[in-house]
This record gives C-alpha cells, structure tokens and sequence, in this order.
C-alpha cells in the first residue's frame, strides 16, 4: 500500500513540475488568489493519465491518444488561467511540452529501461525505496529534456507562423503516439517482455530524433526571431542616423544664425540710447537664446546633436541629465554604430525615468572616457522596475511587444563589430546601471 501511495504521488510531482517549471519564464497574469489557485488545480487531472492499465487499456492506440489529448487540454486550462499570451502562442506550447513529456516516457518503454521503470529488477530490496529511486532518476531526465527545449523558446514574443509550428508538432504528436503504443504491444501485462534488443535500438533513435527536431525546430524559430528584428532595428537605426545628420547640418547653421543674432542685438541695444523699454526687451531675448542652447561637448560632433536633442527631450519630462563624455578617442567605431550604442542607450534611460513617480529622483548620469586602453561608457538612471532577464539576454520593459528589447539588441549588435560587450544591473540604491567596453585598437 506504502509503496503505490509514494508511486502516485511522485509520478504526480514529475507531471506538475513539468507544467510549472516549463512555462516559469513565460508572464504570469495579474489575477486573484482563486483564479491561481484554480490554475494549479487543474493540473490535478493529470491523474486520469496515470490511471492503472488494467482500467485503462495501452494496448489500444485510441487510449494513448487519449491520455495526450487530456494532457493536452489540462495543460492548456493551467496557461488559460495563469499565463499572458494569444491562444495560438499557447497551442504552440502546449504541444510541444505534451510532445517533450510523452518522449520522455517513451524512453522507459523499450528494454532494459522499461524493467526499470516497472521494478522488475528493482535496485534495492525495499519496494518503497526502490520506487523512490526510480521516479528520481526519471525526474533527472525529465529535467534534462525540459531544460534543453525550454532555453531555445521565445516565451514571451509572439511569432508569426505559430499555425505552421502547431501542424508540425501535431504530426510529431501522432509519431510518437504510434511509437508509444506500438512498443506496448511487446510488453503484455504478465510482466513477460517481448520486445526485441534490435527493436530497442531503432526505438531509441527514434526517441532521440524526435527531440533533436524539437530542439532543432526552436533553435530556427528563435534564430528567424532575432533576423527579423535585426532587420527592423537595422532600418530603424539607418534612418535614425540619416535623420541626425540633416539635424547636425540645420544646428550647424542655426549656431551661426545664433551668434549673428547676438551680434546684431547687441548693436541694437548700442544704438537704444537711454530707452529702458527696448533694452529691456533686448536683454529679455538675449536670455532666451542662451536658454536654448542645450549643449554637451562629447569631442564627436554628431554626438555632439544627438545629446543636444537628448537633453532638450530629458528637459521636457523634468529629468536633470549629467553628462560628462569625452569620446575624442572613439575614432575607430562608425558613427552609425556609435549613435546606436549612444542614442539606445540614452532612450532607455529616458524611458525609465518618465516612469519614476518621485520628480526628485528623475536623473540620469552618463560618463564616457578611455581607461587603460578602453573606451568606456557607463549610463546609470533611477529604476522603479524589477530587471528581467531571458536567458542571457536584458529584456526591456517596453510595452509594445513588437519593440521589445529592440533597444538592447542593438547595442549588442554594435558592440559584437568592436569585440566590446555589456553588463546591466540595478545597485543598491536601485539605480539600473549599464555599463558597456571597447577596447580601442
């Protein structure tokens, strides 16, 4: 009795971490407690797929179609409830978890694992203890496979052809549904085995093929992902830069328009004699054009426009910006990488300050210079946020998904042409700090 209360309840803790861990990177929905709760009830009814085989024949190949149908629907009621995404995106997902966790069981189908899957050659002489081993060494595996698929997967970006995917893993559902119930015809339930060592081998190529093309299949899709929005940031950034450059030609001639008009005003104000009303006036406008010149002396001169027009956009939100950047030695970088590395960099920090309630920690402190033969750039802003992380990689709290980490991805995109690399992280004072290196050649 001991021995199937520990059976089930371990072989239910493998099906639910499956579900739970699987799905953790993916954006949980803002729901109450019972809605949660619901969402991890519902993955009780896995149940119903680990039913005894005398209840629930496995010789009939409608009953493992069955089982992963009802794994199916189970795990996608637990997305329904918890998890932000489109029916779609979590259709995709749903069956390639269901098609990772069969092809795990699949693997203690044919011999010699399926007589140590069923205990009968058990490892150790206690029944209880013997079957505590077995489910763990099951869980090694599961997390294995679920750990190997799950890094290649884009959980919280939308994909184009979820449709193509979800056919493509439908057929694969039926190959391994095939492969399931066939190798239970070699196996009756007197505990006799009749599958063949040669059959076992084929079998588990088999087993390994179908997740060499899962994983295969995400890898491509995260790859297409990243193409594609290399090509929108790309785009995005030519026209950026062609946009600074006509601004850097219109500042050029508006800074000399500015002095002549301070020229010019002053020989006005020469030539008011003792008129108080006018000289008032003239001053008033000297004021003004001093107060528009918003300048950061970066020793670029198209760094020079660009922060100008940063500094004029932070002024506008109320954030004080502290810029402190000598780029005299940045020579060896192409200016449209520089103001891709520069301008994204600045945006974000922006961004992230318009969020911050408090105007009084609205500030941003950029500092650039070479150090011991690096060109060094730290950016630092006050952040209310938590820093989220996929894989590897910064995401940004951006809400349109379509320009979701557009930003990041393309200073790494810079830096990967100068061997230069990024490192973000929020200090204690909670000030989201991004630092980025170069070394100058």
């Amino acid at each position: 009795m001991a021995h199937d209360v520990v059976k089930i309840v371990l072989r239910m803790f493998n099906d639910m971490f499956s579900v739970v861990y699987f799905f953790w990177p993916m954006k949980d929905q803002k729901t109450g407690a019972i809605q949660k709760c619901a969402g991890f009830f519902v993955l009780l009814g896995m149940i119903v797929t680990v039913w005894p085989e005398h209840m629930w024949p496995y010789l009939q190949v409608e009953t493992v179609a069955a089982r992963f149908a009802i794994r199916c629907v189970i795990t996608f009621l637990y997305l329904v409830l918890l998890k932000e995404g489109k029916i779609a995106k979590k259709l995709y997902l749903v069956l390639l978890l269901t098609i990772i966790y069969t092809n795990f069981t699949n693997i203690f189908m044919a011999s010699p694992f399926i007589e140590f899957r069923t205990e009968e050659t058990p490892v150790f002489s206690n029944s209880v203890v013997n079957v505590i081993f077995v489910h763990l060494v099951q869980f090694i595996v599961l997390y294995l496979m679920l750990r190997l698929v799950r890094k290649e997967c884009e959980f919280n970006s939308e994909r184009k052809n979820n449709t193509f995917f979800i056919g493509i893993y439908l057929f694969i559902s039926l190959v391994i549904i095939y492969m399931k119930q066939s190798m239970k015809f070699r196996y009756d339930y007197q505990n006799t085995f009749h599958a063949l060592s040669e059959m076992s081998i084929y079998y588990y190529a088999l087993v390994v093929l179908v997740l060499a093309a899962v994983v295969v299949m995400e890898r491509f899709s995260k790859t297409e992902g990243k193409r594609r929005e290399l090509e929108v940031m790309l785009s995005l950034q030519n026209y950026r830069y062609q946009a600074l450059m006509e601004r850097e030609k219109i500042e050029t001639k508006l800074r000399c328009l500015q002095h002549d008009m301070k020229n010019h005003l002053l020989a006005i104000q020469k030539m008011a004699d003792d008129n108080t009303q006018v000289k008032s006036y003239i001053k008033q406008m000297q004021k003004e054009l001093e107060e528009t010149t918003l300048a950061a002396e970066t020793g670029n001169r198209v760094i020079d426009g660009l922060m100008a027009e940063k500094l004029q956009w932070a002024q506008e939100q109320g954030i004080r910006m502290n810029v402190n950047m000598d780029l005299r030695q940045s020579g060896f970088i192409k200016e449209i990488d520089l103001c891709a590395i520069v301008s994204n960099a600045v945006d974000n920090a922006i961004e992230a300050s318009i969020q911050v309630r408090d105007e009084d920690k609205r500030r941003i402190y950029i500092k650039a210079g070479t150090v011991q033969g690096y060109l060094v750039f730290r950016f630092m802003n006050y952040f209310e946020n938590d820093l989220v992380m996929d894989g590897e990689r910064l995401v940004s709290s951006k809400i349109d998904d379509k320009l979701h980490g557009i930003g990041i991805l393309s200073i790494g995109y810079a830096l990967d042409k100068y061997h230069g690399s990024y490192s973000a992280e929020v200090d204690d004072n909670h000030y989201f700090v991004l630092k980025i290196v170069m070394p100058v050649p």
